[in-house]
């Protein structure tokens, strides 16, 4: 859709998305919630038990629920680090499709187009739902990906995924008033449709409002692009029914986060004002004036009986601190009137009953918040350890998750690479042949977990095929941070013979060969291997091994007894 001069003015003095203001609400609360900030104008003041005064108490000494939020949306992480990721890019050229392939490993900002997704896409996908993630291009022409929070977005509209025209707040400007040398501030507006990428500016109020371009020594006024589209996407794919606008993958627990909020504020101040334990004492009499209160200092006279009061207890005729913060001193009893005990000093302890059921109560939130996000609780770090049944119950709906948000991720970036390859070569990307396939081998569970499935279904006698599968799960959870060593054992367990079977098990079932070439295996691989070459160069090396090493070896003939 392209706009003309009146459609802009229009759009500009009355935005066709009357919900704008809507979701800059919404993205202001959520950006608290995730990344902290003004934490105080989401508190909501407790009736009829807190003033003012203990109110702004509150306020100041509340902490955001950032930490909580990284907490809970840790196994977003694991989308990334899944194994079977698949990107695929063909150009018209085979030099064209090498440059493709690089440009998208490395973006002008230096990282490659997944890593700009986890480290941008992921954040603004729980704090901006309503954003827009924009293909711009730098002096030299270079395509890269940018975030367009909802706070600098004036107007758009779209068709399902597609944008047809998208409306940005640009910048103010200083600008002299009509007929005047006075200077106002005027906002710049900046309008991508697709045919253009330009700056307005608008000037005057009703009727006798006027669009202007705007031009600069650094923005050009107007930039043809003829790309036929806008070269934009959305964000989230939650959609709002209410509003026709986007949600944060956090929509479901955004209330709970805010009582979480509230909670953990009333908390904070009930350890800030009762959480200290009181020091108290029995008063004993001031050393210096000795329980009198006054001293002698000079003879006494008709009006003047001589007594100063004492400068050491100020007349209170006990011993007293320094700081009356330091603890309660407790008159001592008449003579004659028991202590209750042979205590003379001590500590009030505060009311821990209370702040018991407060940390119980949060603790119990943050599980129902994690449940609602995730489908499962984590494990209770009791020493426990769980069955693998258990395990995989847990993390079945975990991997439901992962799946619908790989299936967003890859959606947007597959549509982001065609964007920043169609701009950065121009008629040389043809869309169907760019492919981006995320990794679905999540690893949800711990190495231990599935070591124990694996072992399980070696008793079991499962198929080679399950075990296989099995082991190879265990392998990438084992060395999931060390992509080298997991390249080696991913080598050693397809050279090794047999390798689900261990000595003992091959004895009386396989040929003496196989399990002669199985102890070799052992000998090999503990040599200084070069697993850096590939598969079938190593297996070749290994059969040549087994032929020099093998000791001859007479068949058994039939009806002979099997070799112990």
């Amino acid at each position: 859709m392209e706009l003309d001069k009146d459609q802009i003015l229009d759009r500009i003095l009355s935005p066709s998305n009357p919900n704008i203001s809507t979701y800059r609400d919404d993205h202001q609360i959520l950006d608290i919630l995730h990344n902290g900030g003004d934490v105080a104008s989401l508190l909501e003041k407790v009736k009829n038990f807190e003033n003012e005064e203990q109110k702004e108490l509150r306020n100041k000494i509340a902490r955001s629920t950032k930490d909580l939020l990284a907490y809970l949306i840790t196994p977003i992480n694991k989308v990334f680090s899944a194994s079977g990721f698949v990107t695929k890019i063909e150009a018209k050229t085979e030099t064209t499709t090498k440059k493709a392939n690089d440009y998208i490993e490395k973006l002008p900002e230096g990282v490659s187009l997944r890593q700009w997704m986890q480290d941008f896409w992921v954040p603004a996908y729980i704090s901006d739902p309503n954003g827009v993630i924009l293909v711009e291009t730098n002096e030299e022409g270079e395509a890269y990906p940018t975030i367009k929070s909802i706070d600098c977005i004036h107007d758009f509209k779209a068709k399902w995924e597609d944008f047809e025209y998208l409306i940005l707040l640009h910048k103010k400007v200083d600008m002299k008033k009509d007929d005047s040398d006075e200077m106002e501030k005027v906002q710049i507006y900046r309008v991508y449709d697709s045919v253009k990428d330009a700056l307005y500016y608008v000037k005057g109020e009703g009727d006798k409002a006027k669009l202007y371009e705007y031009e600069d020594d650094e923005d050009q006024h107007i930039y043809i692009h003829n790309l036929d589209r806008v070269p934009a996407c959305f964000i989230s794919n939650i959609k709002c029914t209410k509003t026709g606008g986007r949600k944060s993958f956090i929509n479901v627990i955004d209330e709970h986060l805010r009582e979480f909020l509230n909670d953990s504020s009333i908390h904070s101040i009930y350890k800030f004002l009762h959480g200290f334990p009181i020091f108290w004492r029995y008063a004993t009499k001031c050393s210096t004036c000795n329980g009198t209160g006054r001293i002698k200092r000079r003879q006494s006279t008709e009006t003047d009986d001589g007594y100063d009061t004492c400068s050491t207890c100020n007349g209170k005729k006990v011993k007293i601190t320094n700081d009356v913060s330091d603890g309660v001193v407790i008159p001592m009893p008449k003579e004659g009137i028991s202590t209750g005990g042979n205590d003379i000093a001590g500590y009030i302890q505060p009311d821990l009953e209370t702040w018991g059921k407060q940390v119980e109560e949060m603790d119990g939130s943050r599980k129902e918040m994690f449940f609602a996000l995730w489908g499962t609780h984590l494990t209770e770090p009791d020493g426990v350890e769980k069955t693998a049944t258990q395990a995989f119950i847990d993390a079945q709906p975990v991997n439901d998750v992962l799946w619908n948000i790989s299936n967003v991720g890859e959606s947007i970036e597959e549509k982001l690479m065609f964007n920043i390859l169609d701009i950065s070569f121009p008629e040389m990307i043809d869309e169907e042949k760019i492919v981006s396939k995320w990794g679905r081998r999540y690893l949800t569970e711990t190495p231990d977990v599935l070591w124990n499935k694996y072992t399980e279904a070696r008793k079991d006698q499962s198929p080679i095929t399950t075990l296989d599968y099995l082991y190879k799960r265990f392998l990438m959870a084992e060395y999931h941070n060390a992509p080298t060593m997991l390249e080696q054992k991913m080598k050693e367990f397809y050279l090794e013979p047999f390798p689900h079977y261990t000595l003992s098990d091959m004895r009386g079932i396989f040929k003496p060969k196989e399990i002669q070439k199985k102890m070799l295996f052992s000998e090999w691989v503990a040599d200084d291997i070069d697993f850096n070459k590939e598969k079938d160069v190593l297996k070749a090396e290994f059969e040549q091994f087994v032929t020099a090493n093998m000791d001859p070896i007479e068949e058994p003939k039939p009806g002979d007894p099997p070799q112990q």
